[in-house]
């Protein structure tokens, strides 16, 4: 199989009709100043391709991510495929993961006098969660549910603390993330005290021209 190579700092980035990674090493040699050899140290991991849309949207958070604190990130990755009609979560359980949309598109509403009340919806590329329950450890009080075949790549609250605690840079990508989330939360938070639930909806299809 032919593969292109090119040098994006001190990574190979190897394309093909999978992903992988060879990290770089340089040490001195005699054509470069105070240099006196080259070594190539290369680790190939074929990516699967479950996995290939995650890892795009970490290194658009943190393009310096290394291949090796990539790998660790996968062995706490799970994927889940839910069928149209399916919850990722449902009111009164608490939410133990985060879950990012490889395909689909899944809804989140809640039941106001026993009419659904839809607050947001996720597509590809989307982080999935109801937050405030993942975070506090406390119920959900939100259903998400997949509005077509849906699959997501999971991971759990207890795994999450075992990557900030094991990889640096895993704390900057999970800030990033959690701001996002936040902002979604305090939109919601406004909306639902200041306007209908039609006005509600109506706002969120507006924002959201891909509906």
């Amino acid at each position: 199989m032919n593969r292109q190579v090119k040098i994006v700092d001190t990574h190979l980035i190897i394309g093909g009709s999978v992903g992988a990674y060879c990290d770089l090493k340089l040490s001195p040699c005699n054509f470069l100043p105070s240099f006196t050899s080259v070594t190539f140290v290369i680790k190939l991991m074929e990516l699967s391709p479950q996995f290939e849309r995650i890892r795009s949207y970490y290194l658009s958070l943190l393009p310096a991510l290394t291949g090796e604190a990539w790998e660790l990130c996968t062995n706490y990755f799970t994927v889940r495929t839910l069928k149209k009609g399916e919850f990722l979560q449902k009111q009164g359980v608490v939410a133990n993961h985060v879950s990012f949309l490889n395909y689909g598109l899944l809804r989140m509403y809640h039941l106001v006098d026993g009419r659904e009340k839809v607050s947001e919806f996720f597509k590809e590329g989307d982080y999935a969660a109801d937050y405030r329950s993942f975070l506090m450890r406390e119920p959900a009080n939100t259903y998400v549910q997949a509005l077509e075949d849906t699959e997501v790549v999971e991971l759990s609250f207890d795994d999450l603390q075992i990557i900030y605690q094991r990889i640096p840079e895993a704390n900057f990508i999970g800030r990033l993330i959690a701001e996002e989330l936040f902002k979604d939360i305090c939109r919601r938070t406004t909306m639902q005290v200041t306007v209908s639930i039609d006005e509600q909806y109506d706002a969120i299809v507006r924002d959201k021209p891909w509906l």
